[in-house]
């Protein structure tokens, strides 16, 4: 599944000017996070990726899952990654980790006298330390490469009039149901896995990532099956299965917050 989702995210980014790649390492003293790690001291390292259209991934890699390997190797065996890009994540990862803060001074140096903005930054940081690698797209003349053609996905999956029609859909039945009429849930996050399938309108699948199951959480997940208004992505002028993320919050004020990151 999340296979997919890559695939189609790598399909978009690609871009058929004439570039070239050049690379920069650094690594330089931890300032910007370190309070970071003495608020979560059971994390050992945070590794986080950053492009250019300003999608920022991050993973949270704790102390206790490192294993030997046959290799005579250790490598995590388990971690946690968030998209903070997306509110979903966002909201998720603040809730329990903090904020995590860029080293923008240090990334900002890195970048000076360069072609270009970095297309892609990867930094690896703990308590002490940060290491990353930044990466720029520079123009180079056209005859120097090869030209290369990419079938991308022209569209993107999605809900049919948009996600502010589902968001009313949903709080429509919440508010005239007879399910909450007594006990109203208090204020709620969750986020859902979906797989939008190809042959309809309908979704294939939908599993709960992160907050807790309720019979409200059953309640969304009803209320995204029986919302069979959905479009598929687009690739070559045909649809393709596919995977993205929905956040869901209930808020304060008994309305709802529906977002998906596009």
């Amino acid at each position: 599944m999340k296979r997919i989702y890559f695939l189609l995210l790598f399909a978009v980014s690609l871009n058929s000017s004439a570039q070239n790649t050049q690379i920069v390492d650094t690594s330089f003293v931890n300032t910007s996070s370190k309070d970071f790690f003495t608020r979560n001291p059971v994390i050992e390292k945070v590794q986080f990726n950053i492009y250019a259209d300003s999608v920022n991934y991050i993973s949270v890699y704790p102390k206790t899952i490192w294993q030997d390997t046959t290799y005579k190797n250790s490598y995590f065996n388990n971690y946690e990654s968030y998209d903070l890009s997306f509110i979903g994540d966002s909201y998720f990862f603040e809730k329990k980790y903090g904020r995590f803060p860029s080293p923008n001074k240090e990334l900002a140096a890195a970048s000076l006298n360069r072609c270009s903005k970095p297309s892609f930054i990867k930094c690896a940081a703990d308590a002490d330390s940060i290491k990353c690698r930044l990466e720029f797209n520079c123009p180079v003349k056209k005859e120097e490469i090869d030209e290369m053609v990419f079938t991308k996905v022209e569209i993107l999956s999605g809900y049919k009039n948009g996600i502010k029609e589902l968001q009313k859909k949903i709080e429509t039945s919440y508010r005239n149901g007879s399910l909450f009429k007594k006990n109203r849930p208090v204020e709620t996050a969750l986020l859902f896995d979906i797989i939008i399938d190809n042959k309809d309108s309908c979704l294939k699948r939908i599993e709960l990532k992160r907050g807790n199951y309720s019979p409200f959480a059953q309640f969304i997940m009803d209320e995204l099956k029986t919302s069979c208004s959905w479009t598929p992505s687009e690739q070559g002028g045909r649809p393709v299965k596919s995977y993205t993320k929905i956040f869901i919050r209930l808020n304060k004020d008994n309305s709802i917050t529906v977002a998906m990151p596009w």
